[in-house]
């Protein structure tokens, strides 16, 4: 299961996203989901991910951070999304160990929404 994104300019501008499709993609695939953060964004999870920009074939270093807000709502925050992204653009998360990695990575691949591929 993959969990997919589209980004609006606000969550490049706030750098937070509404977890919306990622709830259960964490759940499948993350040691930790949503279910296990504690609210407010001083308790957020973060993981070692992969960044792939738009029409680029490299992988840059990147960190996914999990968290609820005081109010419980799910968000996630993406490091560097907003140098790669623009909006309309469509994240997509896997979660995967690459040929040159040891563990699990998050695996984010930035898609320009009104290419076809």
């Amino acid at each position: 299961m993959n969990a997919a994104i589209n980004i609006k300019d606000s969550m490049l501008v706030k750098f937070t996203i509404d977890a919306g499709e990622m709830v259960p993609f964490a759940k499948e695939h993350l040691p930790i989901n949503y279910d296990d953060i504690k609210l407010g964004g001083a308790n957020k999870v973060s993981f070692h991910a992969e960044l792939k920009p738009k029409d680029s074939n490299e992988w840059l270093p990147s960190r996914l951070n999990l968290y609820k807000t005081k109010r419980g709502d799910k968000r996630l925050s993406i490091q560097h999304l907003n140098k790669y992204a623009s909006h309309g653009d469509k994240i997509l998360f896997d979660y995967a160990t690459p040929p040159d990695k040891e563990v699990p990575t998050v695996l984010i691949s930035i898609y320009n929404s009104e290419k076809k591929d």
